[in-house]
């Protein structure tokens, strides 16, 4: 889902590219509007740590950093681009209405929002409580319904999807 931080005028915001971008795990992006960075403090001490001339990179100094990791991502934002962003927010949000459609019609309760827009790719319903028998319950599990965290379910779709 395309994503402007200047029109959403934020003043940080975070990602995990490993779940939308197929970046590997352990990398994430951070964004913070220059005219609240120095408000914040760096929890890694290393050379150049309470630089401030240093702006954004004095949060990117970790003393030794996990290259692998940054090329990944770096592989991953081209493959998206290459991909196209407009291919995959379309097929996300297919593939979220559909699934959100079937899970519906089989008695789920939607947590969704109504509004398309909204959701992007993610997908979140309530199912009602489950009798788990002794035969489906496995070692140590009693007999009754499942909690409420095994009730409710949500749903993202991640671009390997996209045709």
């Amino acid at each position: 889902m395309r994503l402007n931080v200047h029109e959403l005028g934020c003043d940080m915001y975070s990602s995990s590219p490993h779940k939308w971008l197929q970046a590997p795990k352990g990398s994430g992006l951070l964004y913070v509007r220059d005219e609240v960075i120095d408000r914040l403090w760096n929890t890694i001490v290393t050379a150049g740590w309470d630089e401030p001339k240093l702006r954004a990179e004095r949060f990117q100094r970790i003393g030794s950093s996990n290259v692998p990791a940054l090329w990944g991502l770096r592989a991953a934002v081209q493959l998206a681009n290459q991909i196209g962003m407009e291919r995959i927010e379309r097929r996300h949000r297919q593939m979220a209405d559909y699934i959100l459609k079937e899970m519906v019609q089989r008695g789920a309760e939607s947590w969704t929002s109504p509004e398309p827009s909204l959701r992007c790719a993610i997908a979140a319903v309530n199912v009602a409580p489950v009798q788990i028998t002794e035969s489906k319950a496995g070692c140590g599990r009693r007999k009754g319904s499942a909690s409420a965290a095994a009730r409710h379910r949500r749903f993202g779709f991640q671009h390997r999807t996209t045709c």
